[in-house]
């Protein structure tokens, strides 16, 4: 069979509400494309519907397997996003591999533009909400002001010349994908510092995309617990990964 010119990683936990539009999206995507497109759901231990809608749609879709490759992938316990999609991309046989959140809060389309950014040379493409052509609803105050805060210590502690790390929209070539995907160890919000800090530290080229950005307001950051977690996650990428170098991808 060909290789995908695109594999889509989606992770999952309690998406029962959201899962079953998002794969109808990426399918419509991949169908307006006309290309062998992939689509991995990785469920991180959902205990709702989750798993079911998943199968669910790979039964639908069985009789496209020359259109598009549909896979499971599940954790027995709650990982995290992190490793979940680490282990998508591990998987992902595409020459592009995108991650997205289930809420599709960058719409599908907007593959196309990132994509532009490979096919020029580089080897990520990171959706971002804070350049000027960036187009985002209104958030809540205390969500600017917590992506603001995060941007802060991003940029002092782990990498700077990022406006935005943390938009759940992400493009790799398939060498980039597999590297970083290999060294990734950190499970919850952070991990997206994480991939950057691993891409710049192997000498891989990132763009940073403006986006049209359409915020979810199901989000599962908890205000008060998840800021130091997120410092102290900071923290340990940097000392776990300060000694990877350009030499040491293969």
């Amino acid at each position: 069979m060909d290789k995908p010119e695109l594999s889509v990683v989606i992770p999952a936990f309690n998406e029962e509400r959201r899962l079953g539009k998002c794969l109808d999206s990426v399918l419509d995507y991949f169908e307006s494309k006309e290309i062998l497109g992939e689509i991995i759901v990785v469920d991180d231990g959902s205990t709702d519907r989750t798993q079911r809608i998943a199968k669910g749609f790979g039964e639908k879709i069985a009789d496209r397997a020359g259109k598009v490759l549909f896979h499971v992938i599940r954790n027995n316990t709650n990982l995290g996003k992190g490793r979940s999609v680490a282990r998508g991309m591990e998987k992902a046989k595409g020459e592009r591999v995108l991650f997205t959140d289930a809420d599709l809060s960058a719409p599908i389309g907007q593959a196309d533009e990132l994509a532009s950014w490979l096919e020029s040379g580089y080897d990520v493409a990171i959706a971002s909400r804070r350049l000027p052509d960036s187009q985002l609803e209104p958030q809540p105050f205390y969500r600017r002001l917590m992506g603001l805060f995060f941007g802060f210590l991003t940029s002092m502690i782990v990498i700077s010349g990022f406006k935005d790390t943390q938009c759940g929209f992400k493009m790799f070539t398939q060498k980039a994908a597999k590297e970083i995907s290999a060294r990734q160890i950190m499970p919850g919000f952070v991990f997206d510092v994480e991939q950057l800090f691993i891409a710049k530290k192997l000498g891989f080229k990132i763009a940073e995309v403006p986006v049209f950005w359409s915020d979810s307001r199901d989000t599962k950051v908890r205000l008060l617990s998840d800021p130091i977690k997120m410092a102290l996650g900071l923290v340990k990428i940097r000392v776990i990964h300060w000694n990877l170098k350009k030499d040491d991808a293969s």
